[in-house]
């Protein structure tokens, strides 16, 4: 994990965390390939439900998204004081719902830049295009070196939850796939294998303090260490009302 970076940048007061084995190899049994168009649905691949394809994405597009999520987890865990009001604020934001947040955080907090993005939150699009805080700047980082991500999620304590830590299904070529492990590694996030869903492995990580990191080192590195791309990432993000790429 690249310490040294947290610590001279960033010393987050509250982001939850999950004591879990985490490991920085690609698994022996990865299935390390890009879906074809017809495990490819509107729905997204790699039998999740209720998802959408995010598609290509610039490098723009990468930049902007890793920046408003490590913004955004920040206000949150400066403003939370335990793993539980993290949870209601970063839903609040995502969620663009005000009720979602903790009681008495308006008069605590009154002139949080929270309660201002919640304000406009019927005007604007929802804040990280639907996606959860702390996952989506990976998201967009790993769409736009040419990987295709199925789901994600943040993590949640909740026993309705399906992940109690950050996690995001990826599919790539090899190439790409051994472009990523120096950086899963110092960012102190792993790999997992998911190939029973197609061809799929995992990044998960104890926190989403780790995976904001890995997306920001996958963009620090584009320019010095760019990946070899297997598919065009110059074309605008679509969503899952749009049709799939090929």
């Amino acid at each position: 994990m690249s310490r040294k970076f947290f610590q001279e940048h960033w010393e987050p007061r509250m982001i939850p965390f999950v004591d879990l084995e985490v490991k920085p190899y690609l698994p022996a049994k990865a299935v390390l390939r890009l879906p074809a168009e017809d495990e490819v649905s509107e729905d997204g691949f790699g039998y999740f439900h209720d998802m959408w394809l995010i598609g290509n994405v610039s490098r723009a597009e990468a930049d902007q998204m890793v920046e408003e999520d490590r913004h955004l987890l920040s206000l949150v865990s400066e403003s939370a004081n335990t793993p539980i009001e993290f949870e209601a604020i970063a839903s609040a934001l995502e969620n663009g719902d005000p009720e979602n947040l903790p009681a008495g955080f308006s008069q605590r907090s009154p002139d949080s830049e929270i309660a201002t993005i919640l304000e406009e939150a019927d005007d604007i699009e929802p804040v990280l295009g639907c996606l959860e805080i702390g996952v989506a700047g990976l998201i967009y980082a790993l769409n736009s070196i040419g990987g295709m991500t199925a789901a994600s999620c943040r993590g949640h304590s909740s026993d309705q939850a399906w992940s109690d830590h950050p996690v995001v299904f990826l599919a790539c070529e090899p190439d790409l796939a051994e472009w990523l492990v120096p950086f899963v590694r110092d960012a102190g996030c792993g790999f997992g294998d998911a190939s029973s869903r197609g061809p799929l492995v995992t990044i998960y990580a104890p926190s989403v303090r780790n995976t904001v990191e890995l997306a920001r080192l996958i963009m620090a590195r584009w320019d010095d260490h760019p990946p070899r791309r297997t598919r065009d990432t110059g074309a605008p993000a679509v969503d899952s009302g749009q049709e799939p790429l090929w």
